[in-house]
């Protein structure tokens, strides 16, 4: 009816909040609703509600432990939480279940590295990048790892790989400025610095 509006803002969570009051009478009646259960782990999340979603998740992969999506967005809440070693846990069973799935190969390489497992990261990232060679972002962190292991050649040769599947942006190239400045290559080192700058500046206009 009429009456009035306070903008789609908290319309969108009013929206939010009764649908979460909905499902959690649903899973009360039907714990067993795996489906209901996902559903509430969702609207927990989108409000901020990590460890309620995270528990409705846990309750899904008990209910159904071959639940890929679940867990693939469990491990992934744990990588944004920071608690690497909980998603290298739940990314290795997905890898486990499917060896050939790229997105939890690229989970479990960067649950790795930030435990500073970078030997291992980057084979992940590798198998990754076999199975899926367009996969933005993956060259990036690679080529971050081979940059903590020294391997600054190798590094300076993922930057440039994710350049040409990416585009570049300013994050590369500063990247790129880092390994060539620890190589001793410091002109290539400046250019990589203006490049960051220029593109930095068109990105604020």
């Amino acid at each position: 009816g009429s009456g009035m509006h306070f903008g789609s803002a908290m319309d969108a969570r009013a929206n939010v909040d009764r649908r979460i009051g909905a499902l959690q009478k649903k899973v009360q009646q039907n714990p067993q609703d795996a489906s209901a259960h996902y559903l509430l782990a969702n609207a927990y999340l989108s409000k901020g509600q990590f460890p309620e979603g995270e528990s409705e998740l846990k309750r899904v992969l008990d209910l159904q432990p071959q639940n890929m999506r679940a867990r693939m967005d469990l491990g992934a809440l744990y990588l944004s939480q920071e608690q690497p070693k909980e998603a290298q846990e739940e990314f290795a069973k997905l890898v486990a279940q499917q060896p050939d799935n790229a997105t939890a190969h690229a989970g479990l390489g960067v649950a790795l590295a930030d435990q500073n497992n970078h030997e291992a990261a980057i084979n992940e990232y590798k198998s990754a990048l076999r199975l899926e060679p367009q996969t933005r972002g993956v060259y990036f962190r690679m080529g971050v790892s081979q940059a903590q292991l020294k391997q600054y050649d190798e590094a300076i040769a993922s930057y440039s790989k994710e350049q040409e599947e990416s585009g570049d942006d300013a994050e590369l190239e500063n990247a790129l400025a880092d390994a060539y400045q620890a190589k001793g290559m410091t002109q290539q080192a400046q250019e990589a610095r203006d490049k960051a700058g220029q593109l930095w500046g068109g990105r604020k206009e």
